[in-house]
C-alpha cells in the first residue's frame, strides 16, 4: 500500500529543496531557497531547524511537511518560548494519515521546548486544527478600517464612473483627508523635540523601548532588534522611527500593496510609548496619503490596549473586512490556562501573522 511506504521523521540537512517544490506544488507559488533559509534557518529562535520541522517522505520524495516557528514571548512577567505552526502540507497522493504521524511525530521532537502554540489558521486549516492538533478558540484579531481616498468606494459602487471624474473625486477627498491629519497633529500637541523618520534597522534601542512599553501588554512576541530584523530589515517594508533626543520613543513598521484604486497600507507593526502614540499614527497615515493609498489596516486582537489610540485616528470596523480567527494550545504546566485563554491579555498584531 502506498502509505505503508510512507517515512515521517525530523529534518534533515538538503530536505529544503523537496519541501519547496512541494510548497511550489499545493500553493502554486515558489518559494527560493534564501527564503526558506531566511524563514526556518535564520530565525533568531530556531536553534536547529530539525527541532521544529517534521517531514514525510516516499521513495526519497517529501511528501508531506509541519513545521513550527518558534519565538520568544512575554507571559505576564516572565520570557518564554511558543511556537506558531506554518506550512502544512501533504502531497494529494499521500494518505490522510500521514498527517497525524506528522503531527504525533513533531509533538515529540519539540517535547517541553515551547510553552504553547499559537496561529492564525484559515478556514481549512482551522478545521483540520481543531481535529488533529488540539486548536482551542482564543478569539480574533479585528481588521480595523482607515479610508483615505473615495476613489475605491467610487470604483466598487460605480464600475462605470468616467475614470477622470473618479481621479478628481480622488484627489480632493485625499487633500481633506490630510487635511483633517494636519488638524489631528496641531491637536495632539506634536513635541518639537519629536522626530518621526524612515531607517532601515533596528538598533539596541529598541531594546530599550521594550522594557518601557512592555507592561502594557500581558502575552505578546518580545520586541528585540535581532528579532524586527529578522521579520522586517530589507524585506520591502518601510520603518518608520520615532525618536526623542538620543532615544526611541516609538516605530511602526508598514507595507504598501495594490495598484491605483485599490492601494492598501497596513500597519504590519507598532509599538511605542503611550504620549507619542498619535503623533506616530498621524505620521503613518500622512505617508499613506503620500504614497496614493486609499485605505489603511491594522489588526488587532479584541481588547487589545492599543484599540483606544488606533481610534483616536480614525481607524473603524468594517464589515467587508473579516476578523482572522486566533487559536492556541497550551503546552506547559507552567502556563495558568484560564490566564493564556483570555484575548484581552494578548497583544498579536499582523507582522506576527506569518505569510504577511
Amino acid at each position: 500500500m502506498v502509505g505503508n511506504s510512507i517515512k515521517v521523521r525530523q529534518y534533515r540537512s538538503g530536505d529544503e529543496k523537496g519541501i519547496n517544490e512541494l510548497f511550489g506544488r499545493l500553493f502554486h507559488k515558489s518559494r527560493t531557497p534564501g527564503e526558506w533559509e531566511w524563514k526556518f534557518r535564520n530565525n533568531p529562535h530556531s536553534r536547529k531547524p530539525a527541532d521544529w520541522i517534521t517531514v514525510a517522505e516516499r521513495d526519497d520524495c517529501i511528501v508531506g511537511h509541519y513545521a513550527s516557528l518558534p519565538v520568544e514571548m512575554k507571559y505576564k512577567d516572565s520570557v518564554v518560548l511558543a511556537s506558531q505552526p506554518v506550512d502544512t502540507m501533504i502531497d494529494l497522493s499521500a494518505k490522510g494519515a500521514t498527517l497525524l504521524k506528522l503531527v504525533k511525530m513533531h509533538q515529540q521532537n519539540k517535547r517541553d521546548a515551547d510553552a504553547f502554540t499559537f496561529g492564525f489558521p484559515n478556514e481549512m486549516a482551522y478545521e483540520v486544527g481543531k481535529l488533529v492538533l488540539g486548536y482551542q478558540d482564543l478569539g480574533e484579531m479585528v481588521q480595523y478600517f482607515k479610508r483615505l481616498s473615495l476613489r475605491s468606494a467610487i470604483k466598487r459602487r460605480f464600475p462605470y464612473c468616467p475614470y477622470l471624474l473618479t481621479t478628481i473625486i480622488h484627489r480632493v477627498s485625499q487633500a481633506l483627508y490630510g487635511m483633517a491629519l494636519s488638524l489631528s497633529a496641531i491637536k495632539s500637541g506634536v513635541s518639537r523635540t519629536l522626530i518621526i523618520e524612515e531607517g532601515d534597522t533596528f538598533d539596541s534601542k529598541v531594546n530599550r523601548l521594550w522594557e518601557a512599553v512592555r507592561n502594557r501588554f500581558g502575552i505578546a512576541v518580545i520586541r528585540r532588534d535581532a528579532y524586527l530584523n529578522w521579520r522586517y530589515k530589507k524585506r520591502g517594508y518601510i520603518i518608520l522611527l520615532c525618536k526623542e533626543g538620543e532615544d526611541l520613543s516609538g516605530y511602526a513598521v508598514l507595507k504598501i500593496t495594490g495598484q491605483p484604486g485599490t492601494r492598501v497600507g497596513y500597519i504590519m507593526d507598532l509599538l511605542s510609548k503611550e504620549e507619542v502614540t498619535a503623533p506616530l499614527l498621524i505620521r503613518v497615515l500622512r505617508i499613506f496619503v503620500e504614497r496614493d493609498v486609499d485605505f489603511a489596516l491594522c489588526g488587532l486582537m479584541k481588547g487589545d490596549s492599543m484599540e483606544r489610540d488606533i481610534g483616536k485616528v480614525g481607524y473603524r470596523r468594517h464589515n467587508e473586512f473579516k476578523h482572522i480567527p486566533v487559536v492556541c494550545v497550551p503546552l506547559s504546566t507552567d502556563i495558568e490556562k484560564d490566564y493564556l485563554m483570555r484575548p484581552e491579555n494578548w497583544h498579536f498584531t499582523y507582522g506576527d501573522i506569518d505569510g504577511m
